[in-house]
């Protein structure tokens, strides 16, 4: 059975265990496509692992309706994920606008009237470690593209969630050149200051990805305690283009965290994600659980439970017809039976008079909370007005430098670091230690004077059974 992985400007073809890139032209076959995580909205809420089926997705529709963004006026397509942890369960549901989603694959719907199945992009890295012949992990996947960019978590090769990063364009406003222009830098100079003559250009790439790295440290950390994971043993990155140096520059601030940081290991030409998007739309096209397409190809109508029911009246009113002509015949003088469904036909007439007016007075109480949600997006666009984030553009040494430093002083005295966040050149480290006194974080701070760091200070957190957390801030020049 041929399968055809379309998108907007080309297509793939699966057929008998290869994967083939085309031209998007019409061919017989099942097709489907694909969304990435810009398209989609996508909503999480954590249950009690003690809760019935039935009781999580109500809770969890009435999340997903008081959700900032969306608009209960509109029809949306979704799709639910159940991630099942040690002591709960997690619903992420997936929702876009119909709309959105024949514009996004509107070039596609020009080429083929139906589209059978549409897959979030993000689970296509299930079949990463089957394609590589890769052990799983506890991995983290980061996609970077032209026009995408998010990281995926995986416990064992299964998935757990899923981030937006910050993506190409962003790097493009701050250089204020063309993304055909920043992918050619990338590509020729990247992370290798020696390779520019304006440093100030290496500076503003240098910052960009030093901030795209430090939030996949913190999506980590904190998705460590969310999910229950132990701890992420391996990244692996893909971009369709090369950045030449990043590997060189991160490799050995990853490995002092403890984490793997690797390439990508398929062998094929085509980009790895839409890749492995063919072969996973190939395998799971018959799961409605994921399946966000509204282009299904109509069945046979008899076939439909509108057509089923459909021949059930046709024999039903055959019926009805000569047992009607039967009872003309034979009980022509028995009234007491149309009486009795004339009253039954003004008691449905009855209910039906009550439901129309309950159904007006939903409308009135729909109107009502339309009008309250309307009222809090005001006040938080009047709240978003008023704030203005402003960075200040300076050269400033090698941030991952500084981590590194960090992260092997840390490693030496057997510390964790929970957070870490840094204010132009402030950088604060929460600090977690497993012995009940403070011998280790005064070795830690040692170790930052020592290193030529100014200001350094701590503040205590609190110390419950045998776990010190405390706060470390310094400044460096």
């Amino acid at each position: 059975m041929k399968i055809i992985n379309a998108t907007p400007n080309y297509q793939y073809i699966y057929e008998n265990g290869k994967v083939v890139k085309k031209d998007l032209v019409k061919e017989k076959g099942i097709v489907t496509s694909f969304l990435h995580p810009k398209n989609l909205f996508s909503i999480t809420k954590k249950f009690d692992i003690h809760l019935s089926e039935e009781e999580i997705f109500l809770e969890m529709e009435k999340h997903i309706y008081s959700y900032p963004g969306i608009d209960i006026n509109k029809e949306y397509k979704s799709a639910f994920l159940k991630i099942e942890r040690e002591n709960s369960i997690i619903i992420e549901a997936l929702l876009i606008d119909v709309k959105e989603l024949q514009r996004a694959l509107e070039n596609v719907l020009k080429t083929y009237k139906y589209i059978e199945f549409i897959s979030p992009s993000f689970l296509s890295w299930s079949e990463y470690y089957n394609v590589s012949k890769t052990e799983p992990k506890n991995d983290i996947f980061i996609y970077f593209s032209k026009d995408e960019a998010f990281l995926a978590g995986y416990s064992k090769g299964k998935y757990l969630f899923h981030k937006s990063l910050n993506k190409l364009a962003t790097l493009c406003k701050l250089l204020d050149k063309s993304e055909e222009e920043v992918i050619e830098i990338l590509d020729q100079k990247g992370l290798d200051i020696g390779k520019y003559e304006d440093e100030s250009e290496f500076y503003i790439i240098d910052k960009f990805f030093n901030e795209f790295f430090l939030k996949v440290f913190n999506i980590i950390n904190f998705s460590s305690n969310e999910y229950h994971v132990p701890g992420f043993e391996r990244i692996v990155f893909y971009s369709p283009f090369e950045i030449r140096g990043v590997f060189q520059q991160y490799e050995n601030y990853w490995h002092l965290n403890g984490i793997e940081f690797k390439k990508s290991a398929l062998n094929t030409e085509y980009d790895h994600l839409e890749y492995l998007t063919t072969i996973f739309n190939a395998k799971n096209y018959n799961d409605e659980n994921i399946n966000l397409t509204v282009f299904s190809k109509p069945p046979f109508f008899l076939t439909t439970k509108a057509g089923k029911f459909f021949l059930f009246f046709i024999f039903v009113s055959v019926l009805t017809v000569g047992y009607g002509l039967y009872k003309y015949y034979t009980f022509l003088h028995q009234q007491d039976e149309v009486k009795a469904l004339q009253k039954k036909f003004l008691l449905l007439k009855k209910r039906y008079d009550n439901e129309i007016k309950a159904v007006k007075t939903y409308k009135k109480e729909n109107s009502m909370l339309l009008k309250k949600i309307k009222n809090v997006k005001n006040k938080i666009n009047e709240i978003s007005v008023k704030t203005d984030i402003l960075y200040k553009k300076a050269k400033e040494p090698l941030f991952y430098n500084i981590l590194a430093k960090i992260s092997k002083s840390m490693k030496r005295h057997s510390l964790k670091a929970k957070e870490i966040s840094k204010n132009q050149n402030k950088v604060t480290v929460m600090i977690v230690s497993n012995y009940d006194n403070t011998k280790e974080v005064t070795s830690f701070m040692n170790d930052l004077i020592n290193e030529g760091f100014k200001n350094v200070k701590s503040y205590f957190i609190f110390n419950k059974k045998n776990t010190y957390i405390s706060k470390v801030s310094f400044e460096y020049e």
